[in-house]
């Protein structure tokens, strides 16, 4: 576990301990915020390709393997960031560290296939509370060591703790017994570009492109018809196609999609750049807004999300997933209507992270564990991990268009914009056809063929 903890962290810190530094990054490249943005919106966009591919790859290889090599992706981004000469290397070497998102969940398997069922969901959550940094510190450190050295400087740090987690990894994670299915690398190939589409045509969207949304639009119904080439081809796709159309399936990735859209960039890009807006904001330092918000946001996460996950064992994935996202509805509204008070925004923070760090990250979690088939246990994590990604890049692109604005009015707009996300994402819980079966242990989560998954 303390492996693993280091490991999801090598990543993690990539998110809180860099996002308080985009307008520094900003200011350093004599760029915008909005053109800084990309240091985010690209780290998430690849987070969306590592966490699909990576995670699917390991039930051909093994989890340890599979996982030493996305840590190996990690550092080297890491390198690339801190040597970057210029804003466009910079967001190359963040490309690369996204591939990590792939760490969370190879975690949630190996805990998944080495816990005992009672441990199971405690053991999600203590992974899942990572997602809030060390207790909100390494944002105030970064903002520390960035205001005394430079934003470059902090990926010295963030590489030795990948370098840390690599060796731990190689150390005490368990071989594990590969399935000997072969990869479908075209398949991915298709369905990481057509991730990446999405993404752009968001964008454009957001933006008023119609240009860049059209080319964007072409190039996802090309990979979306590659991949559904590829995978009626390949006798082992890399997702089985009748699979997607079941909802013990699709649902959980459009309800983690829409609740990382909506909940994550709150705290991660919305509030700290409103933080450090010295018009409509309160004109902080990095580490002064790392200190006022992300600190209790990282706090409350980490408290909450291993009791959610205990929750979860007892009383239903869903039921404590929908618990959360009311929570985030009311946190994100009263931003909207408060957001110029800041001791609404400490207050709002917290209850994110409790909503969003502590309950929602550690069900949606659980919950494609759970409800995955035992013939592709990667499968429904696999495009969990992906979802995670690409619901956080879509609420940055579409937040970035209002925040950038520097209006109470523009930040307003993006904290309505997350409330209707968590609204959407409540009512998609609905839709999920559970599946009853036990947890942990390497215990069977879901119907072992994709008929009876149907």
């Amino acid at each position: 576990m303390l492996a693993l903890v280091a490991t999801v962290l090598s990543y993690q810190l990539n998110a809180t301990m860099v996002g308080p530094l985009l307008p520094l990054i900003a200011s350093e490249a004599d760029v915008g915020v909005d053109a800084a943005s990309a240091v985010m919106a690209v780290f998430f966009a690849a987070s969306a390709v590592g966490g699909v591919v990576f995670a699917r790859w390991s039930d051909s290889v093994g989890r340890r393997r599979a996982l030493a090599v996305v840590l190996a992706f990690v550092a080297a981004g890491t390198v690339v960031c801190a040597l970057a000469p210029s804003l466009p290397v910079l967001v190359a070497g963040r490309a690369l560290q996204g591939l990590g998102a792939a760490v969370f969940p190879l975690s949630y398997l190996i805990v998944h296939e080495h816990l005992s069922p009672r441990l199971f969901g405690a053991g999600v959550g203590i992974l899942t509370a990572c997602n809030g940094g060390v207790l909100g510190l390494d944002g105030v450190l970064g903002g520390v060591v960035a205001a005394s050295a430079g934003s470059r400087s902090v990926f010295w740090l963030l590489l030795v703790l990948a370098t840390a987690a690599f060796i731990g990894v190689l150390l005490t994670v368990p071989r594990g017994a590969p399935t000997g299915t072969r990869m479908d690398w075209w398949g991915a190939l298709g369905l990481a570009v057509a991730l990446v589409a999405v993404t752009r045509l968001v964008a454009a969207l957001a933006a008023g492109d119609s240009g860049g949304a059209l080319a964007a639009s072409v190039v996802l119904l090309l990979a979306l018809c590659a991949f559904v080439a590829a995978q009626r081809r390949n006798p082992s796709p890399l997702i089985a196609l009748p699979l997607l159309t079941s909802r013990t399936f699709w649902p959980v990735l459009v309800t983690t999609t829409l609740s990382l859209a909506a909940l994550q960039p709150v705290v991660t890009y919305t509030v700290v750049i409103l933080a450090q807006d010295d018009g409509a904001g309160f004109g902080l330092t990095p580490a002064e807004a790392a200190i006022r918000f992300l600190l209790p946001m990282a706090i409350a996460g980490v408290f909450t999300a291993p009791l959610a996950g205990w929750m979860a064992e007892r009383m239903g994935w869903l039921a404590v997933l929908r618990v959360g996202l009311v929570l985030g509805v009311v946190a994100a509204t009263l931003l909207a209507l408060f957001g110029d008070l800041p001791a609404v925004v400490v207050g709002c923070s917290i209850l994110i992270g409790i909503a969003c760090n502590g309950v929602v990250l550690t069900t949606v979690n659980g919950l494609a564990i759970v409800q995955s088939p035992t013939a592709a246990p990667a499968s429904l994590p696999a495009l969990n991990g992906a979802a995670f990604g690409l619901g956080i890049s879509i609420g940055i692109v579409l937040a970035a268009p209002h925040v950038v604005t520097g209006t109470t009015g523009g930040y307003a707009t993006a904290f309505w914009l997350s409330a209707g996300l968590a609204v959407l994402a409540l009512a998609t819980t609905l839709l999920v056809r559970r599946v009853h079966t036990s947890a942990g242990s390497g215990a069977s989560h879901a119907p072992s063929s994709i008929g009876s998954s149907v």
